[in-house]
């Protein structure tokens, strides 16, 4: 089912400032005729985006909070780390037993 855009500012402030789950919503406008599932993508969507326009490219909103970004960083690095101490000990282990 397509939303429109007044059904769709009406379900986010139903969802966020009534936290409103699907169900609650299919109950309390059923003139609509809107199916659960079709519900559940949309709140899926706000949740993850914040926004229930179009799905554009790029990353989500939640994916690029300097928080996220920080800790990404944070894995790379050890995660290099990781390899250069594997392949320092390998070498030295090498170098004693050959």
């Amino acid at each position: 089912m397509i939303f429109n855009e007044e059904d769709k500012i009406l379900i986010k402030n139903l969802y966020v400032y009534k936290e409103y789950s699907a169900r609650q919503l299919i109950g309390d406008l059923p003139e609509k005729g809107r199916k659960l599932r079709n519900l559940n993508y949309l709140l899926k969507k706000l949740r993850e985006t914040d926004s229930t326009d179009r799905k554009r490219s790029g990353r989500p909103r939640t994916a690029r909070t300097p928080h996220n970004m920080a800790a990404v960083d944070d894995q790379r690095r050890t995660y290099i780390l990781n390899i250069c101490c594997n392949v320092f000990v390998v070498h030295c282990w090498l170098t004693v037993i050959f």
